[in-house]
């Protein structure tokens, strides 16, 4: 079996990095075949459903091919616009870059499905990772043989076998797949099982999307209406015992009501179980049975518990032979009970009575976070409460398990019900990286840069001055800031242009800390006279002894000799060494700043940054 393992990956890897995968054609074609080895083999489907599990073709029909074909016409309608890159919005800062959100394919990926939904927990995941552009290794459930040779058989006629596998086999196969290194690992089961794979998974840093499950709540609010409450008890009974006879990650595992309303609850319970399952539900065979002898004996064992069949007031009774166990209600067993502390994953439901159901909330917080909560009230303050005040995979209010049906919403867990999500577009997410790509440009040159005179006035202005425009604090000051920032853009574009044919205008910075930005005007003046030699020199051959000078004289000679003429290049060091006009007159500012603090020159006197 390592050799077959070993291969399986080799090949799968291999087709990957053919880059196959990642056509779009390639991948409307996968799914378009899936959908066909549904529709050719639907009831080959419903027969290995009946043989593993006992579900009635309906079931069968609604629980798992229908919700295959759903997600697969779902992808195909929306894969094109999956895969496109998003174009992502830039600070003007950044211009004339651009900026966008690129998915890509994981790699290869391993996916682990359940035994209680044993094709739709197999190929809706599939799908995801098919059209995110993946190559799949699939792990059926051994509890379910039936389902997971129908898999093993006709996927690799209808799909690529070359990135498509199935294995089958039992804990030693699930134990040498997770030795192997996978880009993905897509497992859905209990916790104990989730923490094994947590822990290979960890040995190379394989990124895992875990979906267990918990106990799930309902709440049952005070419904004023007669004909409200008993939509809400049948959604109830449909919800616990119809999905796979109870055993459902998301079904209901225990009911929250006020004591005022139990008799009423129990009754209508009593009824709606005899419509949808008849008066004996065992021979009227529309529920599943349990999946094997192991699951029947744990059942058996939640029911022996001290004080707790005493708190049973409908059902309880077990087929060991046909592995069936009856619709049961039990009222108030104790909460220490292994039924209340552990998930039930089966047909027995408990009731719990409260004196005021606000307290239901604080109830759901003592115990571990859920896959979903489930509350039935037209009270839009309470509401509020549980959304506010308890964590969950999901909430739904007035229906059960329709969330897991929309491929509009995300499912997924919290806490110990797991992390990760999927379902349509947040299948193809959980299996695509997003890659963030920016396209700049080699001009204009934006300072700072993470090295050069990081610390002198001049950078520290000009960050501000950023800081200014990306976290404006009011809409006038980003409104202004953003006018100047256009201008200075347009105008740093045509600098290197300008300097080489207009002579040079002197502009007075009126507030420094707030600049109104450069202005580059003609002017007939004649050029700078280099302050130091008393001697006219024009802009393009200007000596950069001044800003030497500046450094090395004492503070009488610097005093007579004025502020630092506005050099032609900068000294070795002080900036990028391109002699480009920002660094330039970086260099200007700080030596005219330290000039302005030694003397305390007055500001209005000082030239600002010539053009």
């Amino acid at each position: 079996m390592v050799q077959v393992v070993e291969e399986s990956l080799g090949e799968v890897r291999k087709t990957f990095r053919s880059r196959k995968t990642r056509s779009v054609a390639w991948r409307n074609n996968q799914l378009r075949a899936l959908k066909q080895l549904i529709n050719d083999n639907e009831d080959t489907v419903s027969k290995a459903l009946y043989d593993d599990l006992g579900k009635h073709p309906t079931e069968a029909y609604r629980d798992e091919v229908g919700v295959v074909l759903k997600t697969a016409d779902y992808a195909l309608r929306n894969i094109d616009k999956w895969v496109a890159a998003k174009k992502s919005s830039l600070p003007l800062l950044f211009y004339p870059a651009k900026g966008e959100v690129q998915p890509e394919p994981l790699g290869v990926v391993l996916i682990f499905s359940s035994w209680n939904f044993p094709i739709s927990l197999a190929l809706d995941p599939l799908i995801g990772a098919i059209s995110a552009g993946n190559t799949v290794i699939i792990k059926p459930s051994e509890q379910a043989p039936a389902c997971s040779s129908f898999l093993a058989h006709y996927v690799p006629l209808y799909m690529d076998s070359k990135a498509i596998k199935i294995i089958e086999g039992g804990a030693e196969i699930s134990e040498l797949l997770l030795q192997q290194k996978w880009d993905k690992i897509f497992f859905t089961g209990s916790c104990r099982i989730g923490r094994i794979v947590m822990s290979a998974a960890a040995k190379h840093l394989t990124p895992v999307t875990l979906e267990l499950g918990g106990k799930c709540p309902t709440i049952l609010d005070s419904l004023s209406d007669p004909r409200d409450m008993k939509v809400a008890v049948k959604r109830i009974v449909g919800g616990k015992w119809g999905p796979c006879g109870g055993q459902v990650c998301i079904g209901i595992d225990y009911v929250l009501v006020e004591e005022k309303f139990a008799s009423t609850l129990i009754e209508l319970l009593l009824k709606f179980i005899k419509i949808c399952f008849g008066e004996n539900p065992k021979d009227a065979k529309r529920m599943a049975r349990i999946v094997n002898r192991s699951h029947f004996e744990r059942l058996r064992n939640l029911l022996s518990g001290p004080h707790v069949a005493d708190s049973i007031v409908h059902g309880g009774s077990l087929d060991e032979e046909n592995l069936f166990v009856e619709p049961t209600i039990l009222l108030n067993p104790p909460l220490d009970a292994e039924i209340m502390t552990e998930e039930i994953f089966g047909p027995l439901l408990p009731i719990i009575t409260l004196r005021n159901i606000q307290e239901s909330i604080e109830f759901i917080n003592s115990r571990p976070k859920p896959l979903a909560i489930y509350a039935f009230t037209k009270d839009e303050a309470f509401k509020r409460r549980i959304l506010s005040e308890t964590s969950s995979g999901s909430v739904v209010f007035n229906d059960v398990m329709v969330q897991f049906l929309c491929d509009e919403l995300p499912f997924g867990g919290v806490g110990q019900s797991g992390f990760g999500r999927y379902h349509g577009k947040y299948s193809f997410d959980t299996f695509s990286h997003e890659k963030a790509v920016m396209q700049g440009s080699f001009f204009p040159e934006i300072e700072p840069r993470p090295f050069g005179r990081m610390e002198t006035a001049a950078h520290r202005y000009r960050l501000r001055w950023i800081s200014a425009y990306t976290s404006p604090k009011t809409k006038n000051k980003q409104e202004n800031v953003r006018t100047h920032t256009v201008l200075a853009m347009a105008i740093m574009k045509g600098a290197l242009s300008l300097k080489r044919v207009l002579p040079i205008t002197k502009i007075t910075v009126t507030n420094r800390r707030n600049p109104p930005g450069p202005f580059w005007l003609p002017t007939k003046k004649k050029p700078m006279a280099d302050q130091a030699t008393n001697k006219s020199l024009p802009y393009e051959s200007a000596s950069t002894q001044g800003v030497g000078k500046g450094k090395e004289e004492d503070g009488e000679s610097k005093k007579s000799a004025g502020p630092p003429p506005p050099p032609e290049k900068p000294l070795a060091g002080d900036c990028c060494g391109s002699g480009c006009v920002r660094c330039v007159w970086d260099v200007y500012y700080e030596e005219l700043e330290a000039y302005n603090k030694l003397y305390k020159t007055d500001e209005s006197e000082v030239n600002s940054k010539p053009s």
